[in-house]
């Protein structure tokens, strides 16, 4: 979707989630991403009102009062490892592939498996992490690896989007981690 020369990478309409991000019949919230190299994209305060007013235009009079564009949330995403590298002197270069490697791993537009970004309520798993970690240049393997997540909107690192409720599963064994 194009608006204003800006282009969108991601939308997603929740239906019946009002401003609040509540329950109510007859909402829409569009969730929007626009398509940017940032680690954390956000929609600037202009092109959520040219979607809006975009979207307003073509919808039926009695949906234009009750409907919501907004940006995504996000959950930073921490990786502690221990890696063992493949020569000892390389310790410094090896750390700085690793971190390289894992920051466009999570990506939320260019990381994921694929490396076509995230989706909504894509899970991370331990072993995918593992996987990019493995693939280093300079890691001879892994011996650790635990996942940690924060809703913390203004932490820096790495982040994955969430979707607009914030919702994450509960109860998953192990550092495994549902990302909506």
């Amino acid at each position: 979707m194009e608006v204003a020369g800006t282009y969108l990478a991601r939308a997603r309409a929740l239906t019946n989630v009002d401003r609040e991000l509540r329950f109510r019949p007859g909402w829409v919230t569009l969730l929007i991403v626009p398509r940017t190299t940032d680690a954390r994209p956000l929609p600037g305060a202009e092109l959520v009102r040219r979607v809006r007013q975009g979207l307003a235009a073509r919808t039926f009079a009695g949906i234009r009062g009750h409907l919501n564009v907004v940006g995504p949330g996000y959950v930073r995403v921490t990786v502690e490892a221990t890696i063992v590298p493949v020569d000892l002197d390389e310790v410094a270069a090896v750390r700085g592939c690793a971190v390289t490697a894992l920051d466009r791993f999570l990506h939320p537009l260019d990381g994921g498996p694929e490396g076509t970004g995230w989706v909504f309520g894509r899970d991370v798993y331990l072993s995918e992490v593992c996987e990019v970690l493995e693939r280093v240049q300079g890691v001879d393997h892994v011996e650790e690896v635990r996942l940690l997540a924060d809703r913390d909107p203004g932490a820096a690192g790495p982040h994955r989007p969430a979707d607009a409720r914030g919702r994450r599963s509960a109860g998953q064994p192990g550092p495994r981690r549902r990302w909506p």
